[in-house]
């Protein structure tokens, strides 16, 4: 099921993930991913009625997690996600209020705000946290600049969280043409080649194509 919504076929992996919940209900990632599925499909009272039941049993709440919540315009718990990630990562009390963030991340008109409060922040905070917000309020040069500074590549699962083809408040960094040289430098590339699967992910005169 994960493969199939990590390459769009949506419909197939929400079929697979509800027989996973199916076989084991109890448990909150499972939950979570099936409401990951269920929000990407469309299907918004049924994404929150499992967002819900994912976070009474429990679930992590990861940042792609953060992202797909939104755009449900789900803003509680992710307030307390926030507020334990930036005190984790060394934010001044002061600015541990995730409330400008998230409504500059749900109302265009409060971009402004929010995109203040990340430059605030920047150096207190996980870069990757940092790039996919900037993306995500539509600071695509905030993003590549600390993209570019900053070697993810030993860290899979960060790259994949900005990086993964099916988040759309991402899709700014990969409609960019900087995009193809980023995944270059950052072994994405070279990750599915040591698979035996090169023609996951190229990149050529043209940019990027990661299928």
């Amino acid at each position: 099921a994960t493969h199939l919504y990590s390459v769009g076929r949506l419909r197939e992996a929400l079929r697979f993930e509800q027989q996973s919940v199916a076989l084991e209900g109890s448990n909150p990632q499972t939950i979570m991913w099936l409401a990951k599925m269920t929000t990407r499909v469309g299907d918004r009272g049924e994404a929150l009625r499992l967002w819900r039941e994912a976070d009474e049993l429990g679930a992590a709440r990861p940042l792609c997690s953060a992202m797909l919540r939104l755009e449900l315009g789900q803003r509680e718990p992710l307030a307390e996600f926030y507020r334990e990630t930036f005190a984790r990562t060394g934010v001044p009390e002061n600015l541990r209020d995730p409330t400008a963030l998230l409504e500059g991340m749900t109302d265009p008109s409060k971009r402004g705000t929010a995109l203040a409060w990340l430059r605030a922040v920047e150096s207190q905070i996980d870069p990757a946290f940092a790039i996919t917000h900037y993306a995500a309020l539509g600071d695509v040069d905030s993003a590549y600049r600390i993209a570019a500074k900053y070697d993810l590549g030993s860290d899979f699962w960060y790259l994949y969280q900005i990086a993964n083809m099916w988040a759309p408040q991402t899709a700014s960094l990969r409609r960019d043409p900087r995009f193809g040289a980023l995944l270059e430098r950052w072994g994405f590339v070279d990750y599915w080649k040591r698979f035996g699967k090169p023609d996951l992910c190229t990149v050529d005169a043209d940019g990027a194509v990661c299928r």
